[in-house]
Order: C-alpha cells, then sequence, then structure tokens
C-alpha cells in the first residue's frame, strides 16, 4: 500500500511539473540575409513562410541589449515545428 501511495504521489507530481513546464514555441536563427535565408528553407528544406516583419524601438533595444536596433524577421514553419529567421539590418553585422 505504501508503495502505491509513494508511486502515485510521485505520479501526481511529475504530471504536474510536466503541465508547469514553459512550452518552446519556435527557435530564432540570426542570419546576414533573409531573403537568401527563406528561400533556402523553403526550396530545400520545404518550410512554409508564415510571416514575416520588422522589428525596431526602444523595447527592442532593451530586449537585444543593442542601441538602435532594428531587425527584419520571418517566421517558417514545418508540420508542428516552428523557427523564426532574424536578419539584423541595424547595426549591421558580419556576414
Amino acid at each position: 500500500m505504501r508503495r502505491l501511495l509513494r508511486s502515485l504521489t510521485v505520479a501526481v507530481l511529475l504530471a504536474s511539473a510536466l503541465a508547469a513546464a514553459p512550452v518552446v514555441d519556435s527557435v530564432s536563427i540570426t542570419v546576414s540575409d533573409l531573403d537568401r535565408a527563406v528561400d533556402f528553407y523553403s526550396k530545400v528544406l520545404n518550410f512554409q513562410k508564415i510571416s514575416e516583419y520588422e522589428v525596431a524601438g526602444a523595447g527592442y533595444e532593451h530586449l537585444e541589449g543593442v542601441f538602435g536596433v532594428r531587425i527584419r524577421a520571418a517566421r517558417m514553419q514545418l508540420g508542428n515545428e516552428k523557427i523564426e529567421l532574424m536578419e539584423y539590418l541595424a547595426p549591421k553585422g558580419r556576414p
């Protein structure tokens, strides 16, 4: 009886820990040329582009730790998996 109770307790604790675990929506990858990267991921790896956007401003400067940051990004999807390709427009990085 003690073993059963202990096993149930462990199962409940494990289930609650898994339910509270953060879910990763996507992984971000920095690229030097967004158009070329989107072309590669869509034609060679069969990802589909689901959105493209550009971000800038104080909030992103604090988030990235880079003054004057401007980012162009595209979200790509393959099945249930998603990635985000990010190109830094300002300041321009090294290729």
